[in-house]
């Protein structure tokens, strides 16, 4: 759903201007997955055409993406100002996420293990790349960053932090496995929670880019 809502946003924003944000994005993501899948080769079944599709798809999408970064020009497009505690905050939560992806990654086990439901190893290492292109997207806007960039990163947060949750809650409703008040099940829901607040912030900072683009707000530009 998060998907559908990002695809939705890329139709109405200039697409060719959230190049800076999208291509670093998408090749973190789907190289983890790649190097997860990689190291894994021994769990998968190779009589059966989706491994063979599985990796395909993934190692033609690294390659192309990493080509599109590297000769690609991107286009810059004009820059809000980032105030040093905003700068601050990107920062520091794309170090977390980094890390935390990092750990994800390297100690599977122990790092998911306060997650309200066992987790594999593999598919532990499988979540990291969502932490990861978070960090690198956190990163990437903390210096400078354009209305659509802040935006997009804005509301893929906020659905993340959001949906994943209840997600949870929907699939415990229907199996009810999870102890709601144990430390690890709070504390897993409270992280989406910070995550949904940094989109709120996010959201509201390109609100006066964003009311721009609305008749409304053209209107009244217009109007002044």
């Amino acid at each position: 759903m998060t998907e559908a809502v990002i695809d939705v946003l890329l139709l109405w924003l200039n697409r060719r201007a959230l190049l800076r944000l999208a291509l670093p994005l998408s090749p973190s993501f789907t190289a983890v997955i790649l190097l997860v899948t990689i190291l894994s080769i021994p769990m998968f079944n190779w009589t059966r055409v989706t491994t063979y599709i599985w990796y395909g798809a993934y190692g033609v999408s690294v390659i192309t993406l990493a080509a599109t970064l590297l000769y690609e020009p991107i286009p810059l497009a004009p820059a809000l100002p980032t105030s040093p505690l905003r700068r601050l905050l990107l920062v520091s939560q794309g170090v977390l996420l980094l890390a935390y992806g990092g750990a994800l990654l390297l100690a599977p086990q122990p790092a998911s293990a306060f997650w309200p439901w066992q987790i594999g190893s593999f598919d532990a290492r499988l979540y990291s790349a969502l932490f990861f292109s978070g960090g690198v997207g956190a990163v990437l806007l903390a210096r400078r960053a354009s209305t659509d960039e802040i935006l997009l990163l804005g509301v893929t947060e906020l659905c993340l932090g959001v949906l994943v949750p209840l997600g949870l809650l929907t699939v415990d409703l229907n199996q009810p496995r999870i102890a709601w008040l144990s430390p690890g099940t709070l504390l897993w829901p409270g992280i989406f929670a910070l995550l949904s607040v940094s989109g709120d912030l996010l959201i509201w900072r390109a609100r006066p880019g964003l009311q721009s683009r609305l008749p409304h707000g053209s209107a009244m530009s217009a109007a002044r």
